[in-house]
Order: structure tokens, then C-alpha cells, then sequence
């Protein structure tokens, strides 16, 4: 007691379970329900994050797969079956663009099958012909050409005839120059006449050219057609002669 007649000090005793045991077990108990659902939280996070991660997980493997450019219609597309809108509305997209991209491939090896056999059956009929088909830079660079354009100019092959330039079997020089300047102009020439030397022979042959300038975005070339025309022209040097 405070007041100054009375300095008595008063103490109690009693056991602590009577007065805080009840506490103490309550205690213990909300230690036990805060465990268990902490647990629970836990359990029901990791399964929310699991639902979001796995289709968002998918969506990434869609992702690589476009970018990779392996459509599979065989492979599970179940991730516009979640329960999320936004996720299953998200995947719902991306199956039709999975759809319409393995369409489009499809369609696109459909057109490059098509294309190679075009290809094959063109470069069978270059190599079957009997005139010289060729390639040519506008420096004079043989760039390609069938079988039968070699011969013509004395080589057996077209690797062994591609080692020269097409300008050293030119008789006349001003030839090349009429030629690149009316190539220049028209785009084309046909039936172009004049002369080459094949290697190893003395006289000349006369040749008759069909040729395209054709423009690519890196340099310009020539392809065509050309024919010995040989025999023909002295058939109607004969003829003059003869009239």
C-alpha cells in the first residue's frame, strides 16, 4: 500500500496451472491450428501455383515449338481445359494458331515438294538438250551450265570449262561489248549470231544466242540459250555461192 500508515506489502500464492494453465493449453492448441493451416495455405499455394505454372509451362513449349518450326497435331493439347478464363482462353489461341501454322507448313512442303520436282524436271531437260544452256556474270564468270554447252566450246566438262572466262572465246571483242551494250538496253536478245573459238580448234563456230538479264539483289547475270549454228551458216554460204 502506498499511503505511509499502512506499508504493508501483500502477497499471494496460488499454483500456475489454476491460473494460466488454461492459457497455456489454449497456447499450444493455436500453436497447432496455425501449423495445420499453414500447412493447408501451403498445400493450396503450391496446387494454385501449379495450375498458373504448368499452362503458362505450356505456353512456353507452344512458344518453342513455332519458333522451332515443329507443328504436331498428335501432340496433348489440354491446356485450354484449365479452369482459369484467361489462361484457357490464351491456350484456346494458341491451339488454333498451332492448327493454322501446321496447316500453312503443310501447304508450304507441299509447294517446295512441288517446286523441287519442277526443278528436277527442268534441270533434266537442261541436261538432256542438245543446245548449251547456261548461266553467265556480267564479267564473263561461267556461273552454271548443262553438259552439252561444254563440248561446244572443247571441253568435256562443264567444272573444266567453268575455270575460264566466257570473253576468251569471243573472236571479236567488239561482239561482247554489241552484246552487253543490246543486253543493257532491251533486257534481251534473241537470235544473237556471231562467233566463237573453242579450245584446241582452228576454225570458229557460229553461234546463235537466246539470253535474259536477270537482276538478284547482289549482282546481275545472263542466262540463256546457245546454239551451233555451224553448219547452218555454211549451208547458206553454199547457197549464195551456188546463186
Amino acid at each position: 500500500f502506498p499511503d505511509p500508515q499502512w506499508p504493508w506489502v501483500i502477497g499471494m500464492y496460488l499454483p500456475e496451472d489454476d491460473y494460466l494453465g488454461a492459457l497455456k493449453n489454449n497456447r499450444v492448441n493455436n500453436y497447432l491450428i496455425t501449423f495445420v493451416i499453414s500447412v493447408l495455405a501451403s498445400i493450396l499455394i503450391l496446387f494454385i501455383a501449379r495450375s498458373i505454372a504448368k499452362p503458362v509451362v505450356g505456353l512456353q513449349r507452344y512458344a518453342e515449338d513455332i519458333s522451332a518450326g515443329h507443328f504436331d497435331r498428335d501432340k496433348e493439347r489440354l491446356l485450354s481445359q484449365y479452369s482459369l478464363r484467361e489462361v484457357s482462353e490464351t491456350a484456346a489461341r494458341f491451339d488454333g494458331l498451332m492448327v493454322e501454322l501446321d496447316c500453312a507448313n503443310a501447304h508450304r512442303q507441299e509447294a517446295e515438294e512441288s517446286l523441287r520436282q519442277k526443278e528436277n524436271q527442268y534441270t533434266t531437260l537442261a541436261e538432256n538438250l542438245k543446245v548449251g544452256v547456261f548461266r553467265v556474270s556480267r564479267e564473263g564468270n561461267i556461273l552454271s551450265a548443262n553438259p552439252a554447252f561444254a563440248p561446244m566450246l572443247g571441253y568435256t566438262t562443264v567444272a573444266e570449262l567453268k575455270k575460264h572466262n566466257i570473253v576468251s572465246f569471243y573472236c571479236n571483242s567488239d561482239d561482247r561489248k554489241q552484246l552487253l551494250n543490246a543486253l543493257q538496253t532491251n533486257r534481251f536478245v534473241d537470235n544473237w549470231d556471231f562467233q566463237l573459238k573453242p579450245i584446241g580448234q582452228d576454225d570458229p563456230i557460229w553461234v546463235s544466242m537466246h539470253a535474259r538479264v536477270k537482276d538478284r539483289s547482289s549482282d546481275c547475270y545472263t542466262e540463256g540459250i546457245l546454239e551451233n549454228i555451224t553448219a547452218r551458216k555454211h549451208s547458206e554460204e553454199m547457197l549464195i555461192l551456188s546463186e
